[in-house]
């Protein structure tokens, strides 16, 4: 037991000063504070169009809280699939609106309070590693820090995630085998709301054990990993059980990389498909894609996978574009500009005087930078863990893509730096050239432009558009769409929501300029491909028209009015053989749907057409098969009965005057 004690002893002497000088309770006024302005901003934003109504990954969230609400008790181990996006998130809004109901003003305020909670918790740990001072300065730090502020706000996941990374820090300082189990947890959880946390979990595994020094490594390795797998354990058996595959968290890592990692990519997130960068959308896109290119049913590990091996050989085709673009997001992480997802903190600016009066990530940065430069050997080695995991955080990001809501643990985690570098301001005076020198430099890198602040308001506008679309609200969706492209002139987006705005009011002529460019910005994308084909259509420009709405045919054989315009427009334009393969593609791709429309089309035009290369009676009666007595099947069968030289039981099934008389000759019918 001495020796134990004696080995502990030199591997983390006490601090007589930090550890003792704790006051939680004058912490309590800055959580306070914290959350009072974190509420006036939800005060501030309630009437904004993106405030009003959920959108984004904010509403996929709300959705699955739905479901989970729904089940009941089975309804917590959510749908019977593999967890795409991280789950907790959802679990936390489901619980809140069972107890306090549904209202999106009160899920805002609640996450304000939880916002507060972790401003003590910030202050907490921080003054137990460097003393009061710092702790206060911490806790100030964290109550006027912009982007916790603006981000706390939304539905999304940063709320929480805050708050387990900041119970992480309250933790750090305690040495027991229950604080180790449970700094093993709070990493669990933000594993289940953060993917990338798992490599926080790595670091702060290996820290602990390190700590511990020998001869209770084991303990502490133990009792880590028994926090980590109360929480874990239960997801992975039930992705298993529910979902068919043992998935430990989710099943997006590959899709991620994938995202942040390929040719096109630039920093940022950009999706799939072009004008789908919604949560919403992205799980399915993701398992189309990778099925259609893989030729078969994949597994979600198995579409992770896919996604990983093509960034893998986008990034070993082009080595010299992928170390680019990693210093690109390194950068970007380290950047004063808050990266813009469906919300844009510059837009939410307009509109909050709170954000326009609170801390960006510079002052951060350049304050951690300095409490590194004046910081004695034991402060840094208290801090180093810290360090560690910002950098952790910072690796994250250079891997995947960059957010302010992903970027924003790593501020959380140099935010004790920071706090020291206040409270011991006044040792710049012993060193003033080194200190001062390496916070200003760490400031204006942060301050240098590296991102279109331009480009994220824009893409928020247009986010607010779609809201305004949705409450029918036209004219302002184009006003939006307006600001968006004078921001950002060549943003698909933009356009297209400008288009879609004109096209709701009936204004065809006004929308074709939008339309024509959004074409040419993302040929591929088949939602406007149909929009500007239907334009083209009205204006009389047939030829044109068909071969827009053939190739969206084509591409999305489900969508009923596209095929059945493209259908029209064949025939218009005088191409039989184009609205047979419009047809059998349908058919095929839905075998198992009556599709009584397209099977008459088809088996007319089999049975009729003047062109004896598509003429098939055997193949229209096959077609015909599933209509059995379906209204206006007769004729079409006799036609094809008639093509298939049986004409005079044509001739006893028709009831058309002028068939009759045709198939009385021993002809079948040309159209």
């Amino acid at each position: 037991m001495g020796s134990n004690r004696r080995v502990e002893a030199q591997s983390e002497p006490e601090d007589q000063g930090a550890r003792r000088d704790v006051r939680p309770m004058a912490l309590l006024w800055l959580a306070i504070l914290g959350f009072g302005l974190r509420w006036l901003n939800v005060l501030a934003l309630a009437d904004t169009p993106l405030y009003r109504v959920a959108h984004g990954d904010g509403l996929a969230y709300l959705s699955l809280a739905a479901s989970l609400r729904e089940g009941g008790v089975a309804g917590l181990f959510g749908p019977g699939t593999v967890y795409y996006q991280a789950p907790l998130y959802p679990h936390v809004i489901a619980v809140f609106q069972w107890l306090f109901g549904e209202s999106l003003a009160a899920l805002r305020i609640f996450q304000a309070a939880i916002g507060g909670v972790s401003v003590w918790l910030m202050g907490l740990g921080t003054a137990r590693q460097f003393g009061h001072r710092a702790g206060v300065a911490a806790a100030f730090l964290l109550a006027f820090f912009a982007p916790s502020i603006w981000l706390d706000g939304l539905v999304q996941k940063s709320a929480p995630a805050t708050f387990l990374v900041c119970a992480f820090i309250a933790l750090w300082s305690y040495r027991s085998t229950r604080a180790v189990g449970a700094m093993g947890a709070v990493l669990g959880l933000l594993m289940l709301t953060r993917g990338e946390a798992r490599l926080l979990v790595l670091v702060a595994g290996a820290a602990l054990v390190w700590r511990a020094g020998h001869g209770r490594r084991g303990a502490a390795a133990a009792s880590f990993a028994c926090g980590l797998a109360v929480i874990l354990a239960p997801v992975l058996l039930r992705n298993g059980v529910l979902g068919g595959d043992w998935v430990l968290t989710t099943s997006q890592a590959g899709t991620n990389f994938y995202i942040g990692n390929h040719a096109g990519a630039n920093g940022s997130y950009t999706p799939l498909v072009p004008g789908r960068g919604d949560a919403r959308f992205e799980a399915s896109d993701a398992k189309e894609l990778a099925e259609e290119a893989s030729g078969g049913a994949l597994t979600p590990s198995g579409v992770s996978s896919y996604w990983l091996s093509r960034a893998l050989a986008d990034i070993s085709e082009s080595p010299g574009r992928a170390v680019r673009l990693f210093g690109r997001k390194g950068w970007l992480a380290l950047s004063n500009s808050e990266v813009a997802d469906t919300d844009d903190i510059e837009h939410a600016r307009r509109d909050s005087w709170v954000l326009r009066l609170t801390l960006p990530f510079a002052v951060l940065l350049g304050l951690a930078v300095l409490g590194l430069a004046v910081a004695t050997p034991e402060e840094r080695r208290r801090g180093r863990v810290f360090l560690a995991m910002a950098g952790a955080q910072w690796a994250a990001l250079v891997a995947f893509y960059v957010f302010a809501r992903y970027r924003l643990p790593l501020a959380l985690f140099l935010m004790p730096l920071a706090g020291l570098g206040a409270a011991r301001f006044q040792r710049v005076r012993l060193r003033p050239a080194v200190t001062v020198g390496a916070a200003l430099a760490a400031v204006v890198l942060s301050l240098l432009p590296v991102y279109d602040v331009k480009a994220g308001t824009a893409a928020a506008l247009t986010n607010e558009g779609r809201a305004l679309i949705d409450a029918e609200d036209f004219e302002a969706a184009g006003e939006a769409a307006r600001e968006a492209l004078l921001l950002a002139p060549d943003f698909f987006d933009a356009h297209r929501l400008s288009a879609l705005s004109e096209l709701k009011r009936g204004r065809t002529n006004e929308a074709l300029p939008s339309l024509e460019r959004a074409h040419e910005l993302a040929p591929s994308d088949w939602q406007v491909r149909t929009w500007l084909g239907i334009a083209m259509g009205e204006k009389g420009e047939l030829a044109r028209a068909f071969e827009l709405l053939r190739g969206a045919a084509m591409e999305r054989p489900g969508a009923l009015p596209i095929v059945s315009n493209a259908v029209s427009l064949a025939v218009a334009v005088n191409e039989p053989a184009q609205a047979v393969s419009l047809l059998r593609h349908r058919i095929a791709a839905f075998p198992d749907e009556p599709d009584e429309p397209f099977r008459l089309q088809l088996a007319w035009i089999l049975s009729t057409s003047r062109d004896p290369a598509l003429r098939d009676g055997e193949e229209a009666l096959r077609v015909l098969s599933r209509l059995a007595d379906a209204p206006g099947a007769t004729d079409v069968r006799a036609a094809a009965l008639a093509e298939s030289g049986k004409v005079e039981e044509a001739h006893r099934l028709t009831t058309n005057p002028e068939h009759r008389a045709t198939y009385a000759l021993g002809k079948p019918w040309r159209e």
